[in-house]
């Protein structure tokens, strides 16, 4: 048996690409993406100037639909869960086990982090911005790691 055995080639890499790999190899997880309410910021980045909109928790009202937010550290996709999933819907830790990011395919068990505030700047990649306390209700979209 070769040291390569039950690896997949590298042709099936390059013709595939590393999302696509993960999922024809089963180690991809369809996730839901649903809109979720939220705060959005106006916000200006310090190494470039840029000024883009960033995204911070909404107030829960009391019945557990406020999201609580976390992102893939491999490439700032956005993710959420209610407080009620929190509270009812197990460990985070054994939901994400084997599932990967849907769009670098990174392993959500080392990617994903909480966040209080998400926005990476769209000019240079940066998370050093300053913004105001203003704040207005927005929704986006946001994959759901309880469905």
């Amino acid at each position: 048996m070769s040291a390569d055995a039950g690896r997949p080639s590298r042709c099936l890499l390059v013709a595939l690409g590393p999302a696509r790999l993960h999922f024809a190899l089963g180690h991809f997880t369809r996730m839901t993406r649903r809109d979720i309410r939220v705060l959005q910021k106006r916000v200006r980045c310090f190494k470039c100037g840029t000024e883009f909109d960033g995204y911070t928790e909404a107030p829960d009202e009391g019945f557990g639909y406020a999201h609580q937010l976390f992102e893939c550290s491999g490439c700032h996709t956005l993710f959420s869960r209610s407080i009620e999933d929190e509270h009812y819907g197990g460990s985070l830790q054994s939901r994400i086990v084997g599932v990967s990011c849907p769009t670098c395919a990174g392993a959500l068990a080392d990617t994903l982090h909480k966040v209080e505030f998400a926005g990476v700047c769209p000019g240079c990649g940066q998370r050093d911005y300053a913004g105001t306390d203003e704040a207005r209700e927005a929704v986006i979209s946001s994959y759901q790691l309880y469905e």
